[in-house]
This record gives C-alpha cells, sequence and structure tokens, in this order.
C-alpha cells in the first residue's frame, strides 16, 4: 500500500508567544516606593497612600501585586542585583558575619554590640515586620453573651 500526500497530516507553523513590555502607572511607582521605603508597611497601606480606591487596596494580590508591569519591574530589579552578585545566599552570610561582629579592645576581642543591635534590628524590620514589640502589643478581651440576650 502506498500512501499519498493527501493523508499525511501537516503541523501548523507555531509562533512564539510575543513578550509585550508593560510601563508602571503612576500610583503602581507611588505603591512599590512607598513599600521600599517602608517595609513594615502592608501592601494595603501602600496602595490607600497612593491613591488607589478602596475596593482595589483592599485585595492588593489582585490589584497590585498580579499585575504584568509590576512583575517585570521586580524581575528586572532581580537581575540587576544578579549582575552584582547580590543574592540570598550572599546577603544571609553577610548578615551572619555582622551578628558575630567582633572589635578589638587593647589584647582582646569582645563583641560589637552596637554592630550586632543594629544588624538584628535591621533584620526584624525586613524579616519579621508584622510582629508587635513592646508598646504595639494588643490585648483582645471577649465579651460573652448569655444564650437570649
Amino acid at each position: 500500500m502506498t500512501e499519498t500526500a493527501q493523508n499525511i497530516p501537516v503541523l501548523k507553523e507555531v509562533k512564539p508567544k510575543r513578550i509585550y513590555k508593560v510601563k508602571l502607572t503612576t500610583k503602581q511607582k507611588t505603591a512599590l516606593g512607598l513599600l521600599e521605603m517602608d517595609p513594615n508597611m502592608t501592601p494595603t497601606e501602600a496602595m490607600r497612600q497612593a491613591g488607589y480606591a478602596p475596593t482595589s487596596y483592599q485585595s492588593p494580590g489582585k490589584t497590585l501585586l498580579a499585575r504584568t508591569a509590576v512583575k517585570q519591574a521586580s524581575d528586572k530589579w532581580i537581575k540587576v542585583l544578579a549582575a552584582h552578585n547580590i543574592h540570598t545566599e550572599r546577603l544571609a552570610e553577610k548578615y551572619d558575619q555582622l551578628l558575630d561582629a567582633k572589635k578589638k579592645d587593647g589584647l582582646f576581642d569582645v563583641n560589637d554590640n552596637a554592630i550586632q543591635l543594629k544588624t538584628a534590628e535591621i533584620l526584624r524590620k525586613t524579616l519579621v515586620h508584622d510582629v508587635p514589640t513592646g508598646a504595639e502589643e494588643r490585648s483582645v478581651t471577649f465579651k460573652w453573651k448569655k444564650p437570649g440576650q
């Protein structure tokens, strides 16, 4: 049996997906700038201060962080840091060195408390920014109602 050219399926040419460059809006730039300046600020608060409507800033994961322009900007920033050999492992090593900082005091090496405390404060702000400390602690009280009241 011989096959004819009519029986052979023809494959369509697949075009690569087109990537569009998207620019950040003024509100997105403002919100991202606020987040960069204050690591303790939540995305919701940054969006509120940037001028977003209440319906938008109540769900920042959908309205700000998931946008193509924001993703492209963060990817670009990560590439710039990687080009300068700044990555998480290197930063962790540097923080470890600073947390164990020592200074010469005569013949002895002693802990450099000022550097250690400042490093711990920076780490606390950047890594664990939503844990209340000291006067910021809040107490929660419950009011129980009897059934029928």
